[in-house]
């Protein structure tokens, strides 16, 4: 029985962007650029780190791992719980989304993770074509925005807008969580929020 053919590549730590090596992000990195074979193991030993390749790689699949590792920022993996907080009393009557309060957390290790918030937000009067809108924005990997979840208060009262997402987080991900908030309708009747909170948990 023919023994199993692999590449085995083995770079110094130096070589990268930051000499040194998160192994899991690492690995995850030349799976994504999509070589023509497949990645069997990754492992820092010393101050190398040991790449192997099943099957017999390409010079371009060489060329691609060459600059994977010169990209490569081995940033530790963030342990949760990770929070922020912003309560003060704040305003705005532009009509534009305004940050509150904003998370940026990553490289996180895979699993599932729970995101949960809470702000309350009023309308400064009422006259029935105003209020406040609060938003809840979520990128990834440093892609566009995506609204998950949005609150309409038209009451100068303030009202709760809170929630929990779960989350399935791949090795080296990283995540923008962002609590936002606009004065909808007429001018002179400003959003005010307070008590913005966001806080990511692996469970």
């Amino acid at each position: 029985m023919s023994a199993t053919v692999t590449t085995t590549l083995v770079y110094p730590k130096s070589d990268t962007a930051t000499g040194s090596v998160n192994d899991y992000i690492l690995k995850q990195e030349l799976e994504d650029v999509g070589l023509s074979v497949g990645v069997q193991e990754v492992t820092s030993i010393g101050t190398d780190v040991r790449i192997v390749l099943s099957g017999n790689a390409s010079e371009a699949d060489k060329t691609a791992v060459d600059a994977v590792i010169a990209a490569h920022q081995g940033d530790a993996f963030q342990e949760p719980p990770m929070k922020v907080y912003a309560e003060t009393l704040t305003s705005d009557d532009s009509g534009d989304e305004i940050e509150k309060a904003d998370l940026e957390v990553g490289p996180l290790a895979a699993g599932n993770y729970i995101v949960g918030w809470y702000m309350e937000h009023a309308t400064t009067t009422t006259t029935g074509t105003s209020g406040s809108r609060a938003i809840l924005d979520i990128s990834k990997n440093g892609g566009a925005a995506v609204e998950r979840a949005q609150d309409s208060n038209g009451e100068n009262q303030f009202k709760s807008f809170s929630g929990s997402l779960a989350l399935k987080v791949l090795d080296g991900e990283s995540y923008s969580f962002t609590l936002l908030h606009e004065r909808i309708g007429a001018s002179g009747n400003a959003s005010r929020v307070q008590r913005a909170r966001i806080t990511l948990v692996r469970v």
